[in-house]
């Protein structure tokens, strides 16, 4: 079992938030490159596996109120870069 935490995933990519393709594709980008280096920096690497069972707790930096498929959606780039470094798809 592998224990990660991975940065907080910003409000930038909630699909709530209407901004240029262009600014939202740089924020998808910097959010996975980010979660990338902080998988690796706690030890994550490649594995073979045919399958992976992941376990998701947000844990907010606030007390507002968030909703799960909204954090789901705004994770998503956070996913793959985890994916990147385990080498899975």
């Amino acid at each position: 079992m592998m224990l990660l935490t991975l940065p907080w995933p910003p409000t930038a990519l909630s699909p709530n938030t209407r901004q240029h393709w262009s600014a939202l594709a740089s924020a998808k980008k910097a959010y996975r490159t980010e979660c990338a280096w902080q998988a690796k920096v706690q030890g994550a690497r490649a594995i073979d596996a045919a399958k992976l069972h992941v376990s998701l707790v947000f844990v907010p930096p606030n007390r507002r109120a968030h909703d799960l498929d909204n954090l789901l959606a705004r994770f998503k780039a956070g996913i793959d870069g985890l994916a990147d470094v385990l080498g899975v798809d």
